[in-house]
């Protein structure tokens, strides 16, 4: 069977059962591999990212239950107030280039992500920066602290 949902369903089964220290992911793997055949990732006998793992299983999960809830919406243009998928894990981004020489910009792209990565090191600093411009913190100071972390990229 080569569905994530399954498998990962049945994994969860065995953690809560089993007194094993170290459960089987054979059945994951099998089905990550049969679904991401054509992309020629997380082929069995080849080692691939484990966050890029996590990612596309998460994804998976999520677009499953876009489909299940709001199945007449196309997924990347989703607004449907009931599809949880949507409403509570989806970023709608906008790519755009600004010249660091003039300061023009290119018409902004806007995109739809379920999962974004930050810099853990940008997003520290940051977070750092942005309390010592502040006396508390507020519920918009998220928002402002992923936007700023994301367009600095990788501090190290």
């Amino acid at each position: 069977d080569s569905c994530i949902f399954c498998a990962l369903k049945g994994i969860f089964n065995q953690f809560q059962c089993s007194s094993e220290k170290v459960l089987p992911s054979d059945t994951l793997r099998s089905a990550l591999a049969k679904t991401f055949q054509d992309e020629q990732r997380f082929q069995l006998g080849i080692m691939d990212d484990a966050a890029e793992c996590f990612e596309k299983c998460f994804e998976n999960l999520l677009m499953r239950i876009h489909f299940q809830i709001a199945d007449e919406t196309k997924e990347d243009i989703c607004t449907a107030q009931h599809c949880i998928s949507h409403q509570k894990f989806a970023m709608t981004l906008f790519e755009q280039c600004v010249c660091t020489s003039c300061g023009a910009t290119s018409d902004p792209l806007p995109f739809i992500q379920m999962v974004h990565y930050i810099s853990t090191t940008s997003l520290c600093n940051q977070a750092i920066c942005m309390l010592e411009r502040r006396e508390k913190p507020s519920p918009s100071m998220f928002g402002e602290l992923l936007q700023n972390a994301s367009t600095m990229g990788d501090l190290r």
